[in-house]
């Protein structure tokens, strides 16, 4: 049971599975199990993982233009089954694409599974972040590790049956999916007062439980990690205050992000498609590295920061023994130990970039279409570069293993980055349980003055951090202590601080103290104030 509620309780145990089943179908493309055969010369399958890579960038483009999109076609459940159907039927278009060569069923295929890769991208992606780093992180690491146990039993089938049970994936995934929306719209519609005037994604705030999809991003937030605020010219401009102002990213994490993917598709086509490839085997080692993960982060919770870092670490060292086994009878061996760091920094990625849609990003919906559309963009041109550079037969280039060498320096560059960023730092350390989340006034009381101090929280105004900080001033912790217990600078922790006074209209914690109190209980105010006095 502890478990259960470790991961979002039954709700969160739907997501796990539902969006299981969508990794599951993910996994079936880089094994080529849709197609039951290769099609002309063994490339149909890297082209199929291609294209619907490519085709899934429209989806999140139209989600970045208007926010609104993705909302509204879920709130129907109609529109949510159709799109799984799409997905359904496109798969089956590329199994027969394979089985008969057939191009014109191959670009049915792909135009129909690049819609369902974006949608339900999106679909899952806001799910995951509807309490940042602390629903992303089991929810994510969950679904990871239970997509390989849904790949398993399918592997022991023949070709054509393999590839139509992994067809009919995107509709069990679209039935979880639609089993969650009714208990999300219930808890989420006493906060739908104060988020509506906030952001136009509100329509998509029914399907993923947020408890502050829509807040406002204070710029100053926005800056924190390293850049304090003194001068109005020193503000970004152009795309660099698009990305930090408005969805809260840096472009050095965007830079990290396009790096390594982009080394995850180019070791894709040679780990999964080329002739030498073990797609089957890459994603065993990739699914026993998630169970692993699954297991320690939901165990020790408090060690996911420890957990990443030597994901990396393995994800390097793969890199690292890549030109002494590159051409021989055990490459594979290196691809898995990359394929398994991999999956380290894939959900280091997801649980980053939905702790930057919570906490810090004015439009949530966007910055989850943005870092998916930038994943899958970097991917599709490692995919193609590796087609191109390397070939698909091995040999094939007499310079394969030295741009496979510099690809890998890239990646390896890319990681160096982020475990020496700041900002990676502080994203780390984001999906532990905070203070905040397990103690502090609101988890002392009872459970009707909890509610009550919840909703005066609301009520005022506050965002998801700000009422962490409100939650620790109003144990009378001191600044610096909250700077450390939450993993942000002090700078940051004293904007929350005269935001948290603005929205209360008071002036010092005193002030806010009384407020609160008065807020929830009558009989919690006069013994909580003694002691305020007191010390």
């Amino acid at each position: 049971m502890q478990g259960i509620n470790r991961v979002g309780g039954a709700n969160g145990v739907k997501a796990i599975v539902g969006s299981g089943f969508y990794w599951a179908w993910f996994d079936a493309l880089f094994m080529s199990a849709l197609f039951a055969t290769g099609g002309t010369d063994g490339l149909m399958p890297e082209y199929g993982a291609i294209a619907a890579f490519a085709l899934s960038l429209p989806v999140f483009g139209l989600v970045l233009w208007r926010g609104d999109v993705v909302g509204k076609l879920f709130e129907s459940r109609r529109m949510t089954v159709a799109v799984a159907v799409a997905g359904t039927i496109g798969s089956l278009f590329y199994t027969v694409a394979g089985m008969a060569n057939n191009w014109g069923a191959f670009a049915g295929g792909a135009l129909l599974c690049g819609l369902f890769m974006g949608m339900y991208n999106m679909a899952w992606g806001m799910v995951y972040c509807k309490d940042g780093a602390k629903s992303a992180t089991p929810l994510i690491a969950g679904a990871f590790a239970i997509a390989p146990l849904l790949d398993a039993p399918l592997l022991f089938m023949i070709p054509e049956a393999r590839a139509v049970f992994f067809a009919l994936f995107p509709l069990a995934s679209s039935a979880l999916f639609v089993a969650m929306g009714h208990s999300l719209t219930r808890k989420t519609k006493r906060r739908d007062a104060t988020a509506n005037a906030q952001t136009s994604e509100a329509a998509f705030r029914p399907l993923t439980d947020t408890m502050d999809v829509g807040s406002r991003l204070d710029e100053s937030l926005a800056k924190s990690l390293g850049r304090p605020q003194t001068e109005p010219a020193a503000s970004p401009h152009g795309m660099q205050a698009f990305l930090t102002n408005h969805l809260g990213v840096s472009a050095m994490l965007i830079g990290a992000v396009v790096l390594v993917m982009s080394g995850f598709g180019y070791l894709q086509h040679l780990l999964s498609f080329s002739t030498q490839a073990d797609g089957i085997g890459v994603q065993v080692a990739r699914g026993a590295a998630a169970i692993v993960m699954f297991c320690l982060l939901v165990a020790r919770p408090e060690r996911s920061s420890a957990v990443f870092r030597v994901g990396f670490l393995i994800m390097v060292a793969g890199i690292m023994m890549l030109p002494f086994f590159f051409g021989t009878d055990t490459f594979l061996v290196s691809g898995a130990v990359i394929i398994a760091g991999y999956t380290a920094f894939d959900m280091f990625i997801w649980v980053a970039f939905s702790h930057i849609a919570h906490t810090r990003s004015k439009s949530p919906v966007k910055t989850v279409a943005f870092i998916r559309f930038v994943a899958n963009a970097a991917t599709a041109l490692g995919l193609v570069c590796g087609v191109l550079l390397v070939g698909q037969e091995e040999g094939a280039n007499p310079l394969a293993f030295q741009e496979t060498t510099v690809v890998g320096y890239l990646v390896v560059i890319a990681i160096v980055m982020l475990l020496s960023s700041e900002e990676s730092a502080e994203l780390l350390r984001s999906a532990r349980p905070s203070p905040a989340q397990s103690t502090g006034m609101v988890g002392a009381m009872g459970e009707t003055s909890a509610e009550r101090m919840e909703a005066w929280l609301d009520g005022i105004g506050l965002t998801a951090r700000e009422k962490d900080v409100a939650d620790l001033l109003l144990q009378g912790r001191t600044q610096p202590w909250i700077a450390e217990a939450l993993g942000i600078s002090e700078n940051t922790v004293g904007t929350h601080v005269r935001h948290i006074y603005q929205k209360a209209d008071v002036h010092d914690r005193q002030q806010l103290l009384d407020l609160a109190l008065s807020s929830i209980s009558p009989e919690l105010r006069e013994p909580q104030s003694t002691i305020t006095r007191a010390t």
